[in-house]
């Protein structure tokens, strides 16, 4: 008995090959699939192909209504986070109004000069609110005297201050751009990735002797104190940076 004789659905099993199964008897020799791997075998010896040469692609799927065969291809891992570029982040800047401002903010907004270079650094909000670091003073005299600018070129505006009786601290972004705004500030030199994280800025772009554009301004990136009190030759190096910048830029 053969199976298309069992069901109709053989009919549709018989179109891919299915025709004996499940018979009373041994199927005729011609489709015997008992002794086929012995025919082939004895018909043509199987020649292993050398792993090189083997075809790894996947088998050809054949759709439904006669359409043309689809070569599926496999799934591509994405590649690991490591090995993707870096992305800048550049956070939006938001209008702040001063008189939304907190007091300590505005004081010092009222105490700024405007100019269009400004500096900041992580700790310069301590040194404008009576806790300076004599170093960090010695540092920034030799590198303002090195550029050799006129009085009014540049001004300091910090991008954390102060809070708690611990002296935490704390960066405002917002008020830290608005602040720049106001100040006219065209070109900002950032000390240290400290003071660019708490302004809103990271990526492959920001390293030292690096620029940018962001927020309506030329942004300079230098190394912090600590790492110039491990070389005191990046002085000269910021100096020769800063210079050859602003030159460019006609200030």
């Amino acid at each position: 008995m053969s199976f298309e004789r069992v069901t109709p659905f053989a009919s549709v099993l018989g179109t891919t090959g299915i025709r004996y199964i499940l018979l009373d008897a041994d199927a005729p020799d011609a489709v015997s699939l008992l002794h086929r791997d012995e025919r082939k075998t004895a018909a043509a010896p199987r020649v292993q192909r050398p792993a090189a040469a083997r075809d790894t692609r996947p088998p050809m799927q054949q759709p439904p209504g006669g359409q043309r065969p689809v070569q599926t291809r496999p799934a591509q891992r994405p590649a690991p986070a490591s090995a993707a570029p870096a992305q800048t982040v550049r956070r939006a800047r938001r209008r702040v109004p001063v008189d939304a401002w907190p007091a300590d903010w505005r004081k010092l907004l009222g105490n700024a000069q405007r100019a269009p270079i400004c500096w900041t650094y992580a700790e310069l909000g301590l040194d404008l609110t009576g806790h300076a670091d004599a170093q960090h003073r010695d540092y920034l005299n030799k590198l303002l005297h090195s550029l050799h600018r006129k009085a009014g070129t540049h001004t300091f505006w910090p991008c954390a201050l102060p809070e708690g009786p611990d002296l935490t601290l704390v960066p405002n972004c917002d008020i830290f751009w608005s602040g720049l705004q106001e100040l006219g500030v065209k070109v900002l030199i950032v000390m240290g990735s400290a003071a660019s994280n708490a302004i809103g800025l990271s990526g492959w772009e920001v390293r030292p002797l690096h620029t940018m554009r962001a927020n309506g301004c030329i942004i300079c990136f230098t190394w912090d104190f600590a790492h110039i009190r491990e070389d005191m030759r990046r002085l000269d190096t910021i100096s020769t940076f800063l210079n050859a910048t602003c030159n460019q830029l006609g200030f």
